[in-house]
């Protein structure tokens, strides 16, 4: 992975997303793919499933910013170079007592073939986008998820559980982003 300053670590803040046939995406650019690749429920972690899906970016894509609804995620990328930028919000516990909740940036990051991240529990992931305007980039994402999240849901409609857009009214930061 190479953290690069040449990146504007904010620029997802101004990026505008907008509804393009019934699917949202960051205005201008083509949204990532998703295949599910496999659902188990390991014995030695009850209550939990491992999902593991194949997410194609296309030339130019995006995902606007959005959580994986209380997943753990390690990803690999397989092709390609993607750009990631996470918040991973986590509760600290000062000396006097105090708690307080922080908010740090993971920065900008460009993984290229073989290299892997790491996205924790309510983690805040507000760049997704493929590095290159011509080439395909693609990586597995490997989810660790509360099984009851997954309840009643087809297989088809898996991407609309582990992926919760910040436009979406069940995420936490409903309201936060540019709509169009």
């Amino acid at each position: 992975m190479t953290t690069t300053s040449e990146l504007d670590q904010d620029i997802w803040r101004s990026r505008k997303i907008v509804k393009v046939h019934e699917v949202w995406t960051v205005e201008g650019r083509p949204r990532t793919e998703y295949k599910l690749l496999r659902m188990e429920q390991p014995s030695n972690i009850p209550g939990k499933t491992f999902i593991a899906v194949l997410i194609t970016i296309p030339p130019k894509a995006a995902t606007p910013p959005h959580t994986h609804n209380g997943a753990a995620i390690y990803a690999q990328v397989i092709k390609g170079k993607v750009i990631s930028q996470m918040i991973h919000q986590h509760t600290v516990t000062r000396p006097d007592g105090s708690v307080e909740t922080e908010d740090p940036d993971s920065g900008v990051g460009v993984y290229e073939q073989g290299h892997m991240w790491y996205e924790a529990p309510g983690c805040r992931h507000v760049r997704a986008e493929n590095a290159s305007d011509v080439e395909e980039a693609a990586f597995y994402a490997n989810f660790i998820i509360d099984s009851e999240k997954l309840a009643g849901v087809e297989e088809t409609d898996i991407g609309s559980v582990l992926t919760i857009l910040d436009v979406d009214e069940r995420s936490p930061y409903y309201g936060s982003t540019q709509i169009s």
